[in-house]
């Protein structure tokens, strides 16, 4: 990497691009031939993350023995004594007379920044951390050797020993990828160990008003919502719904609805059903006493047949009777005149019948309609 693609030269105010937020690696102000140079001896330096001042803007003011004047530079930057490296602030005077003021980390936003001073259209030269791996490095050795003076920095060190310390405002650094052991909080109230076993005293979570909630994604086409209120879901969520009403749901698999030969929308009207001899219950029919006459058939007599014998000694015979209709001897019965005959039965029940029992009732295509209990829905299909 150039380091020139660090450094921001500009007149008055200039602007930084893709910024870590962290400190500026140095900072240098010199005067011209149209710097407005203020009455007192204090240099501001502004930081802001617009042209013109926000809420958000930093101030860092140094006290100077004497005002800049022309010739004169403003600088900060690392400087490296005895094998450990500082970072100074210090006033380079025109005479060659070096000003040594006191050190203040001037701590940018990340990504774009305006720096500015109370010296209008001083000329300002700037070096500042990119956001790239190379700069977080460099980064990480120069925390390292302000907070470990009496060590040599080695290949260990480069390699993010020690590399995360304290310093100001800390270092708040973005890594793609980081492999440790264990991390734990200087309180000893967090710490997250090799296995996935985090420690933690709480833990909070909320919700922005600007949740990312796709609602293709909860209801895509061909979705249904219910709801007890009549509200067109479409009020909620857009989309375009359609209300599906007079029909009972039947859960499906992925390709017939479940107790049926109906495939994916398809509706029908299954609200009754026809019963079969065999559905029907098994059961008894009663039968009750009876009393009664036969008619009368008026006064009448029956012939009978009978044996006719002939003849005498060896020429005796015997006709046998064939009945009214052939030859042979009828005798009738005696008349007992006009006369009826009485009939009585006894109450009583039939044997179990129905069900399996052997047989027949005729139903004359009877059919009755068969519901379950209910809890009704308004239901509305997505359809756009």
């Amino acid at each position: 990497m150039n380091l020139n693609d660090l450094k921001v030269s500009g007149t008055n105010q200039i602007e930084l691009n893709d910024s870590l937020k962290t400190s500026l690696l140095s900072l240098k102000i010199s005067l011209n031939e149209s710097t407005q140079i203020p009455s007192n001896n204090e240099l501001t330096i502004y930081v802001d993350t617009s042209s013109t001042p926000t809420e958000n803007r930093k101030t860092y003011t140094f006290q100077l023995d004497n005002a800049l004047s022309i010739g004169d530079e403003f600088i900060m930057e690392p400087v490296i004594t005895d094998k450990n490296i500082e970072l100074k602030a210090y006033v380079k005077r025109s005479t060659n007379d070096i000003e040594e003021i006191e050190y203040q980390n001037i701590l940018l936003f990340a990504g774009t920044n305006y720096i500015y001073t109370n010296y209008e259209n001083a000329t300002i030269d700037i070096m500042y951390p990119k956001n790239n791996d190379l700069v977080k490095y460099y980064l990480n050795n120069i925390l390292y050797s302000l907070n470990n003076k009496n060590k040599i920095l080695s290949l260990d060190d480069i390699y993010f020993k020690d590399a995360f310390t304290e310093v100001d405002d800390k270092l708040n650094a973005a890594l793609n990828n980081l492999s440790i052991d264990c991390l734990t909080s200087n309180n000893n109230k967090f710490s997250l160990d090799s296995d996935g076993n985090l420690t933690v005293n709480s833990l909070t979570t909320t919700v922005s008003s600007s949740a990312d909630l796709d609602f293709n994604e909860i209801y895509p086409i061909g979705s249904v919502y219910l709801s007890v209120n009549s509200t067109n879901p479409s009020v909620y969520f857009g989309g375009t719904w359609e209300q599906i009403n007079g029909y009972y749901l039947y859960a499906g698999n992925t390709n017939n609805t479940g107790g049926s030969s109906l495939t994916g929308e398809a509706s029908g009207n299954t609200g009754s059903t026809t019963l079969t001899a065999n559905q029907i219950p098994s059961h008894s029919h009663s039968i009750p006493s009876l009393n009664g006459t036969a008619s009368s058939n008026g006064s009448h007599t029956h012939n009978i047949g009978a044996d006719f014998d002939g003849g005498a000694g060896s020429a005796r015979y015997t006709v046998h009777s064939r009945g009214t209709s052939g030859a042979g001897y009828l005798m009738a019965t005696s008349s007992s005149g006009a006369h009826t005959h009485s009939v009585s039965t006894n109450a009583s029940n039939t044997g179990s019948s129905g069900g399996t029992s052997s047989h027949t009732h005729s139903l004359n295509n009877h059919t009755h309609t068969i519901n379950p209990p209910f809890y009704s829905l308004f239901v509305f299909k997505r359809t756009a």
